[in-house]
């Protein structure tokens, strides 16, 4: 199976080829041989220029793709709520079976890059902290020499509004968790929690490997009904744990990992 040639950035056997370690790439042919899923290449978007697979590969991310429409609930009825070892996927599906994030919300379509762990100094921080941890992260690490505009507004944004949000999250902290969760770098460099399930949900079909095992927790960008912000891991033979907090948590197992688009057209 090949892309287009009209295809511009890096092709799909590029990548494949030089994400090194051989688990970090997911694309259309390693979905289809662990689902039932088909997946149209030619309307697959091309992922960015070789350089910066290269630069994903030293950095340590996974390079996913994600098609379109595919819920959190879908992803538990791919596989049937099942590992490829036959072990829950899900640990109990409760609380938020009714949840927005969980029935409507769906993947962003595309390529996504995310560390395979959460970042450096994210535990034992609040929502707030930990996405000035983000913001640092992107700009020493992620993108030192050219970082996109969308980020660079994203962080202008975030570093206008950190003290008010400060004072906001210390007298009303359900507002001021949806003001952290709509922020635009938490959009653009948080998962949603479908995508958190997508990425372990695969790589533990295609590698073999549970991504944030049990005492490894991300937080996501997204909101319960009740105002807390999602997290997600956990991952043992129970299956992945899905949770809620308030803005103000701080634990040694609650880090995020850092997602951003892998599309050129993004």
């Amino acid at each position: 199976m090949t892309t287009t040639n009209t295809q511009v950035g890096a092709d799909l056997e590029y990548a494949r080829r030089n994400m090194s370690r051989g688990t970090d790439f997911i694309g259309p042919l390693e979905i289809e041989s662990v689902s039932d899923l088909k997946m149209l290449v030619h309307k697959v978007p091309p992922i960015f220029s070789e350089s910066e697979v290269l630069r994903t590969r030293s950095l340590g991310e996974t390079l996913i793709y994600q098609p379109a429409g595919i819920t959190m609930q879908g992803i538990h009825d791919i596989w049937g709520n099942k590992t490829s070892d036959d072990h829950p996927l899900l640990y109990k599906v409760d609380w938020y079976s009714g949840e927005k994030f969980y029935t409507k919300d769906t993947l962003r379509s595309g390529w996504r890059c995310t560390t395979l762990d959460v970042v450096l100094g994210t535990r034992d921080v609040d929502y707030l902290q930990q996405t000035a941890v983000l913001v640092e992260y992107a700009e020493q690490k992620v993108f030192p020499d050219h970082m996109p505009i969308p980020t660079k507004e994203a962080i202008k944004e975030f570093r206008s509004r950190q003290l008010d949000m400060e004072k906001l999250l210390s007298r009303d902290w359900q507002e001021g968790a949806r003001q952290l969760a709509l922020l635009t770098f938490n959009q653009l460099h948080r998962e949603t929690p479908a995508e958190a399930l997508w990425r372990v949900a695969l790589h533990q079909r295609v590698n073999g490997i549970r991504l944030l095992p049990d005492g490894t927790w991300t937080w996501t960008n997204a909101l319960s009904s009740d105002g807390y912000l999602v997290n997600l891991g956990a991952f043992d033979s129970d299956g992945v744990g899905v949770g809620g907090d308030d803005p103000d948590r701080s634990n040694s197992y609650l880090g995020v990992c850092f997602s951003r688009s892998g599309s050129l057209e993004s």
